[in-house]
C-alpha cells in the first residue's frame, strides 16, 4: 500500500507580472511535502524562476493553460494566478478534502491584500459589494465552508483533479480553454455530479487593478467571457438571469438620450442608481477615513458595471476577448 502524500502539481501562467515573485515564494512556503512548480509563460521569460519547470507559452491564455497542464503529472493540479499570494497551509488543508472521490474542486476566497493602495482597496470594495457584483461578490467575502459551491462563487486559482481537466477538455472540446475558462469547467464538473468545495480557510490574496482603465480592462473581460460561457451553457442564461443586467445598465445608458425624448421619467432609474452608488460610497469613506472615496466609489461603481455589461454585449454578437496574447 503506498502511503506517500498525493502528488500535487502547482502551474503558474504568467505575462510577466511585476508580483511573480512574491507568488512563487508563497508557493515554495508551502508546508506540504509532495509538490512540483510549472511556470508557463507568455512574453519574455521571467528571471525569478529557479527551480520551477519553465514552461514558453503559445501567445495567448487558453492555448498556454493547456499546454503548462500537460506538462503536470500532480494527481491533483493547484492552479494560482500570477498575482497572487497563497498562505502556507493552503495545499496541505486542500489535499485532505480529496479523500472524498466526489470532490472535484476545491478553493477559498478572493481577498484584497491588506497592504493595497487606497485606490486598490476601493476598487476591492466594489467588487465584493453586492451592489457591485450581485450574486459574485460571494468570489470576494469569506463565507460558510460548503460542498455545493458553483462558478459564481469561485474563480480559477484553486486545486483540481487534473485527470478531469483532461476529461472536460476532451467532451467540451478546445474552447474550453480561453476567456471565463474557469466558468466552464466548474460547470461541467457538477453537470458530471462531483462537487465543488468552498472552505474559508483556502482564502488567498489576489491583487487589484489600481486605476480605472485596469478596472475596465478587467472587467470588459470578464463579461465577454460570461457570454461565451451563456453560448456554451445557454440554459444558464435562464438561472443566472441576474447577470444580463449590467447589459440592460449599458443600453439604457446608451439610449437615454433618445428616451428622454419620450419622456423625461427616463431620467429617473440613473438617479436611483447614482443615490445607490453615492450612498455606499459615503458609507465605506466614513467607516475607512478617506474623503476621495466620495467622488471615486461612484466612478468605479460605473465603470464596473458599464465594462462587464459592454464586454458581455462584445462577448455575446461578437468576438469573445482573449485573456491575453493575440492568437
Amino acid at each position: 500500500m503506498d502511503n506517500s502524500p498525493t502528488s500535487v502539481s502547482v502551474l503558474v501562467p504568467t505575462i510577466g507580472r511585476k508580483d511573480l515573485a512574491q507568488t512563487l515564494d508563497s508557493v515554495k512556503r508551502q508546508n506540504y511535502p509532495n509538490v512540483s512548480v510549472t511556470v508557463v509563460y507568455d512574453g519574455p521569460a521571467p528571471s525569478v524562476v529557479s527551480t520551477e519547470t519553465l514552461v514558453p507559452g503559445e501567445g495567448s491564455h487558453g492555448p498556454s493553460l493547456k499546454k503548462g497542464l500537460e506538462r503536470c503529472e500532480g494527481e491533483l493540479v493547484a492552479i494560482v494566478d500570477d498575482d497572487t499570494v497563497i498562505p502556507p497551509n493552503w495545499l496541505a488543508k486542500a489535499v485532505p478534502v480529496f479523500s472524498d472521490p466526489r470532490v472535484a474542486f476545491v478553493g477559498g476566497s478572493n481577498l484584497t491584500p491588506p497592504d493595497s493602495s487606497r485606490m486598490e482597496k476601493m476598487i476591492g470594495y466594489v467588487q465584493s459589494s453586492y451592489f457591485g457584483s450581485m450574486r459574485m461578490s460571494s468570489r470576494y467575502n469569506i463565507r460558510a465552508k460548503r460542498l455545493d459551491a458553483d462558478e459564481t462563487d469561485l474563480i480559477a486559482t484553486g486545486i483540481y483533479r487534473r485527470k478531469l481537466i483532461l476529461e472536460a477538455y476532451r467532451d467540451v472540446g478546445p474552447q474550453i480553454f480561453g476567456s471565463g475558462w474557469e466558468n466552464i469547467l466548474l460547470t461541467w464538473m457538477r453537470k458530471q455530479g462531483y462537487l465543488i468545495s468552498y472552505d474559508p480557510g483556502l482564502s488567498f490574496y489576489h491583487e487589484r487593478r489600481d486605476t480605472v482603465r485596469d478596472l475596465y480592462r478587467q472587467v470588459f473581460k470578464s463579461g465577454s467571457g460570461r457570454a461565451r460561457y451563456f453560448k456554451l451553457y445557454p440554459r444558464q442564461m435562464v438561472k443566472k438571469g441576474y447577470m444580463l443586467a449590467p447589459s440592460l445598465f449599458a443600453i439604457y445608458l446608451l439610449t437615454l438620450p433618445l428616451l428622454l425624448f419620450a419622456t423625461r421619467l427616463m431620467i429617473l432609474p440613473l438617479a436611483l442608481y447614482l443615490l445607490t452608488a453615492l450612498g455606499i460610497s459615503v458609507a465605506f469613506s466614513i467607516r475607512g477615513r478617506d474623503a476621495r472615496a466620495v467622488f471615486l466609489m461612484p466612478v468605479l461603481f460605473l465603470t464596473n458595471h458599464l465594462a462587464y455589461g459592454l464586454g458581455f454585449l462584445s462577448g455575446l454578437f461578437g468576438r469573445t476577448v482573449r485573456t491575453w496574447g493575440s492568437k
